[in-house]
């Protein structure tokens, strides 16, 4: 994929300004499982990797417990970290 940006400036000391890139080019991938046990619990996990011009390899991943917890109501929980 490739982003039309809104270019950013930097500003060494005693220099004039530096206008940074106009375009972003990015590349990423996801892939999830999701388990499921007996009939009112079900697990998800998530981990993409993300690639853009100009920065490090960004890695994220994200967890999810679902939980019956009667035939109307269901508890969730999520943690996510990049």
């Amino acid at each position: 994929m490739r982003d039309e940006v809104a270019p950013g400036y930097e500003k060494p000391i005693l220099k004039p300004l530096i206008r940074g890139r106009d375009s972003l080019r990015t590349i990423s991938g996801k892939i999830s499982f999701e388990n499921v046990f007996g009939t009112r619990v079900r697990v998800r996990q998530d981990v993409s990797l993300t690639d853009t011009t100009e920065r490090g390899l960004r890695v994220g991943y994200q967890t999810a417990l679902n939980l019956a917890v009667n035939e109307n109501w269901v508890a969730k929980l999520t943690g996510a970290f990049t």
